[in-house]
């Protein structure tokens, strides 16, 4: 007969995709800072007699729910990076489960940690290797775009007014940012094209220069003197 355990009325609920009191969390901890990536740490339960299928909880959402002192409720969504099954008795499987940001899961890691997705790279403008390298926006926006539509797919999130603003904020200005880059480039090549016709042009004169200084350093031709006496007689009126 299958035990009907659940989470109801309890301190800390946990909600996945594998249903309702599939899996019964009894620990969580972890960090979390301003203007850094949260990292916390989930330890489950489930009944021997439930299935519990790691591709239907891995690189899933869930969502811890915990109520406090005050008999108010906070909520803790992630992303489920890690999940290990960890021992086993006469009545449950243990779990432990890493949940991390949405925004940190847009990559995928192997098991040592290195990135294994193509990360937006800077990229030189074609046919001109004086340009600087600039980042690709076309892959950092497919990225955003990826990003934005995991954040959508939260409970909630698609009717949430702070978060809907900050997307269209971004949204509003992927066009602006390119034309910016496009003039930033212009501006780049304009002076850059300036310094190769100064630079040309400095060397043309220093060229000039050096051609001149040869010829005067030219030894003259060799003197005739029949030639000269002939033309001294000349000059004094001898035949």
């Amino acid at each position: 007969m299958m035990s009907n355990y659940t989470q109801e009325d309890r301190p800390l609920k946990i909600t996945t995709l594998l249903g309702e009191d599939v899996l019964l969390i009894y620990g969580f901890c972890g960090h979390e800072e301003i203007s850094r990536l949260f990292d916390f740490e989930v330890s489950l339960i489930a009944d021997l007699n439930k299935e519990v299928r790691f591709d239907s909880i891995v690189g899933e959402s869930v969502t811890v729910k915990m109520r406090l002192i005050d008999s108010s409720f906070r909520y803790f969504n992630g992303i489920v990076n890690r999940f290990t099954q960890q021992a086993r008795d006469e009545k449950f499987l243990f779990f432990r489960a890493q949940v991390v940001p949405s925004c940190d899961f847009i990559w995928s890691f192997n098991e040592a940690g290195t990135s294994t997705g193509d990360l937006p790279r800077a990229t030189r403008a074609a046919g001109d290797s004086r340009m600087p390298a600039l980042p690709d926006l076309d892959k950092t926006s497919a990225l955003l775009d990826k990003f934005y539509a995991r954040m959508l797919s939260l409970p909630g999130a698609e009717n949430h007014p702070d978060l809907k603003a900050q997307i269209d904020f971004i949204q509003g200005n992927k066009q602006a940012l390119r034309l910016a880059q496009a003039e930033e480039l212009a501006g780049i090549k304009a002076r850059l094209d300036r310094l190769a016709a100064a630079t040309e042009q400095s060397k043309q004169q220093e060229e000039a220069g050096h051609k001149k200084m040869e010829e005067r350093n030219a030894p003259l031709p060799p003197l005739d003197g029949d030639a000269l006496a002939q033309a001294l007689l000349k000059n004094l009126g001898f035949k």
